[in-house]
């Protein structure tokens, strides 16, 4: 059922194995920020939902966030330093 609504579960050692190859192995250096999918044992790059790029709701994401954890003007600072 997961897999007819786009969710895809993995067994534990595949995860932990691509957590780690992703992390710190050297296939996937320099794809900060990269999404990655599995599928059929195997992990590619695929671009993110739509409306992860959308910058209005990312900052209304990130002022929501800010408030709820009350983080403090000078957390704030350090953030866009």
């Amino acid at each position: 059922m997961f897999k007819r609504i786009g969710i895809v579960t993995s067994d534990a050692e595949f995860s932990g194995a691509s957590l780690a190859a992703l992390a710190a192995g050297p296939d996937h250096a320099g794809h900060s920020g990269t999404y990655f999918q599995a599928q059929d044992g195997n992990l590619s790059a695929v671009r993110s939902a739509r409306v992860s790029y959308d910058e209005q709701r990312a900052a209304k994401l990130w002022d929501d966030s800010r408030k709820l954890v009350g983080l403090t003007a000078e957390e704030e600072a350090l953030r866009l330093a």
